[in-house]
């Protein structure tokens, strides 16, 4: 659901600036519950329109004997103590089998890794190096914003755009004693000064400037400029969101990156639809706002924000 109705309520009566919109797609949850009932005219809207997902982690089509794609995230979660998932996110949780079904055709009652696996690896295969852009059409999905180290081959534009990671820009000092603060992210400052050396590289730097007044004027604009030319939409910090984003992330051999990312837009449109049918029971909006609005939430914002032409 919406973090604050009152913000969904100032996004109906005005334009993406009107306020924060953050759609918490995977609430936890200690169990399966009732799914209270959405206007089904308005699913029926909300399911046809096709999203621009702002914030996700797409992985590069891998054909056999390729090596791994490591350029998918700057900030993996592989370094970070292991944690509690919410029952939402497990396997119990029949929702990946529908999820399963309409990616891959799969028993809606057989969600077992090793048949999740396995439906995943033969689309893979069958799709090969077209296999991301198959998933967006499967998903329902018209255009990705990829939060990644670089792009590659079966993620190009249109259907994807590149959205560059520039947390270590705000890093020019030493970082060692700040990473010992705590576990979480003891693993993380590392991983900034790596892809730091990789960008200072790029630029035909062997370190950083002497001075702060140099990396403000040399690397900082010499490094977005770079990441322009090679076609960024925008660039990231480890920050909040404030459009529809799936963050769809590889979680391994059962729930990659095109599960993740069919799981939360599923997530995200009953949502939506829950909410602005409450709106609308309401009396706070009327049939043809919440329309408007779920285009905006779904669509638009993105499309303004980002400058993406797309029918």
């Amino acid at each position: 659901m919406f973090r604050d109705r009152a913000a969904l309520a100032g996004l109906a009566g005005g334009s993406v600036q009107a306020g924060p919109l953050v759609l918490a797609c995977m609430l936890p949850a200690c169990g399966p519950r009732p799914e209270p009932a959405a206007d089904p005219l308005l699913v029926t809207y909300i399911d046809s329109l096709r999203a621009i997902d702002d914030h996700a982690h797409p992985m590069l089509p891998i054909l056999e004997g390729e090596a791994a794609d490591t350029d998918l995230d700057a900030l993996p979660l592989d370094g970070i103590p292991a944690f509690p998932i919410p029952w939402r996110l497990t396997l119990e949780n029949p929702e990946w089998g529908i999820v399963a079904r309409s990616l891959y055709g799969v028993s809606v009652g057989d969600t077992s890794e090793q048949v999740l696996a396995m439906a995943r690896r033969g689309a893979a295969k069958t799709q090969g190096v077209g296999f991301a852009v198959w998933a967006l059409d499967a998903i329902g999905t018209d255009v990705m914003l990829a939060n990644r180290i670089a792009m590659g081959d079966g993620l190009e534009s249109p259907r994807f755009r590149w959205v560059a990671f520039v947390d270590p820009l705000l890093f020019p000092l030493d970082t060692r004693a700040e990473a010992e603060r705590t576990p979480d992210v003891r693993a993380l400052y590392p991983k900034e000064s790596v892809l730091l050396r990789r960008y200072l590289k790029d630029l035909g730097l062997s370190g950083p400037p002497s001075t702060l007044a140099g990396w403000v004027s040399d690397v900082v604009p010499a490094t977005l400029r770079r990441e322009r030319d090679l076609g960024a939409v925008a660039v990231k910090f480890e920050a909040a969101y404030l459009l529809f984003g799936s963050d769809a992330f590889d979680g391994g051999a059962t729930r990659g990156w095109a599960e993740v990312a069919a799981f939360s837009t599923r997530s995200a449109r009953r949502a939506l639809a829950l909410t602005l049918t409450g709106m609308m029971r309401d009396g706070d909006i009327s049939r043809q706002r919440a329309e408007t609005v779920a285009r905006m939430v779904l669509r638009e914002n993105a499309q303004h924000v980002y400058g993406i032409q797309s029918n």
